[in-house]
């Protein structure tokens, strides 16, 4: 917005309120929207930060590639290591698995789809 010359503001006293879905069901399906979402975001601004690549030109871009898939596999562990309790983090790495799964699941259908509208 500061590039198109509007002026950006903070003011604490502004509040957001989350809504946090009751069942497993609809916590997944929220993050599988999040993840066509991020998708359709980056296509709109290529510029913006990724964690895909938009192409694979270069190295960095199959490097990045195999972050997307690897953090499938170690997010978990280190957002689960942000909570003290033992228990509490064993239950957190299913779910922070499936979150991760279901966002990237997102990600990877709307790039299906849009691929079939543009083909």
């Amino acid at each position: 917005m500061q590039q198109l010359g509007y002026k950006v503001y903070f003011d604490p006293q502004i509040k957001v309120y989350h809504h946090h879905r009751p069942t497993l069901k609809g916590f997944l399906n929220q993050h599988y929207m999040y993840g066509r979402a991020y998708y359709l975001v980056r296509q709109k601004w290529q510029d913006m930060y990724c964690v895909y690549p938009h192409r694979i030109r270069r190295a960095k871009d199959v490097l990045k590639a195999g972050n997307f898939i690897a953090a499938l596999l170690y997010q978990p562990f280190t957002t689960s290591q942000q909570v003290s309790s033992l228990k509490t983090r064993l239950g957190l790495i299913p779910l922070v698995f499936m979150a991760e799964l279901v966002w990237k699941g997102g990600m990877v259908m709307q790039a299906c789809r849009d691929s079939k509208i543009k083909g």
